[in-house]
């Protein structure tokens, strides 16, 4: 015993001298501070799981959210295009009756001068202009500007037709349909949706085995769905192209009206006595 005893102490001795700690060959801790410290752990890890699966269920909420806000914008969207496509054919309904009422006016004037002619031959002179009158006329017409009377002389210039107003916007209907074809009248579903690949599910074992697959199921979900507001994302650019276009024909059908009912004013002028 002398000669462990004086070893224990020879090799004390060396470990201060070189510096070494001593280190205990086991736990001096009693046995409640260990149960404490394992149950200590064991808590950690339950609040750990709750919060994985608490943020788990607040981003799949959040998820679900945004999807049906996607699909109300989505339906206001369809709806939006539908209206466009009405206005579109009124416009061009108003277009043909403009071109209708146009061709009408040339034929009662044409009837007008047949019916008035004769009377206006029995006056010799009469409806004629004489050249100083002729000047001061022009002179007036050149310093009203801003106004039909200065192009009450000119000749009139050749009306565009409805398919030339148009040209422009002759494939919107193709595309329209291309687009809003396959969905349904009430503006759910997808349209050309691919179902997301599955994945290969690895087998776990052990004490949180059922809490990793509702993670993992949780988070295919959201991934699902994820791809699912993609695709009507997409749905919704290609709607607002398409809305881009329609309004475009829209406003080349206008331009269209205003240039026909300008120049069916202008002709009306044109036959009226000259202002003073």
């Amino acid at each position: 015993m002398d000669r462990r005893a004086s070893r224990a102490a020879s090799n004390r001795r060396n470990r201060q001298q070189l510096g070494v700690e001593e280190l205990p060959l086991r736990d001096t801790r009693s046995l409640t501070e260990v149960k404490a410290d394992v149950l200590e752990d064991r808590e950690d890890v339950v609040s750990l799981q709750q919060l994985a699966k608490q943020t788990s269920e607040d981003s799949f909420a959040r998820t679900q959210r945004m999807l049906k806000m996607t699909e109300e914008t989505r339906q206001v969207a369809v709806a939006t295009a539908e209206q466009l496509e009405n206005q579109t054919g009124q416009l061009e309904k108003m277009d043909k009756d403009m071109n209708d009422i146009q061709v009408l006016v040339e034929r009662s004037e044409k009837t007008v001068d047949k019916m008035i002619r004769p009377w206006y031959a029995r006056v010799p002179g009469r409806g004629k202009l004489s050249k100083k009158d002729k000047e001061d006329k022009t002179k007036k017409n050149r310093k009203q500007k801003g106004s039909i009377e200065e192009i009450v002389d000119e000749e009139p210039k050749e009306q565009p037709t409805t398919s030339e107003l148009t040209e422009a916007g002759e494939n919107v209907e193709e595309m329209r349909d291309d687009l809003l074809g396959d969905m349904p009248s009430d503006g759910g579903g997808i349209r050309d949706q691919k179902p997301p690949r599955p994945r290969a599910k690895p087998r776990r074992t052990g004490p949180n085995a059922e809490l990793l697959d509702e993670l993992d199921k949780a988070e295919e979900e959201q991934e699902n769905q994820l791809s699912e507001m993609g695709s009507m994302l997409r749905d919704l650019k290609g709607i607002a192209s398409g809305m881009n276009q329609e309004l475009e024909k829209q406003e080349g059908l206008i331009d269209g009206l205003d240039q026909v009912l300008f120049y069916i004013l202008l002709e009306l002028c044109r036959k009226t006595e000259p202002w003073h």
